[in-house]
């Protein structure tokens, strides 16, 4: 599986890179906007990632930002909201308009900072994501 982490915070990354290795390989973003570049550039080089974990708060383009952006390029591919990344907004932001803005979205799940290992995992597989290496 192919992973994009998205988060302005250094040591979320480094957590959340360490908790998946066993899951794919991971590649980080800083903030939304180069989070969009990435997705971007693995699309166009016909190796997408599956699943993305997106903060919200983030300098130059919010994680729901970022969000719509992802939505948008993969409508003007022709992909379809099936086919698409799995994208799990993972946030300190716990309130309603965020919440239900996430989903209206289209992100798949949501989670609240601070997220253990078995959450995340367990999430991963409500997902029907690909299990571990």
């Amino acid at each position: 599986m192919k992973i994009l982490i998205v988060d302005d915070n250094d040591g979320c990354r480094a957590v959340l890179q360490a908790m998946l290795a066993t899951y794919g390989d991971c590649e980080t973003a800083e903030d939304g906007a180069l989070g969009v570049k990435a997705f971007n550039a693995a699309l166009t080089s016909n190796n997408p990632f599956d699943l993305i974990f997106m903060d919200i708060m983030m300098p130059n383009m919010t994680g729901r930002d970022a969000l719509r952006n992802i939505r948008d390029i993969e409508k003007n591919n022709g992909i379809d909201m099936l086919s698409g990344v799995k994208i799990i907004m993972m946030t300190v932001c716990d309130d309603k308009s965020n919440i239900i803005g996430s989903f209206s979205d289209q992100c798949e799940a949501y989670l609240l900072k601070p997220v253990s290992k078995a959450k995340i995992i367990e999430t991963i597989n409500e997902l029907t994501l690909p299990k571990p290496i």
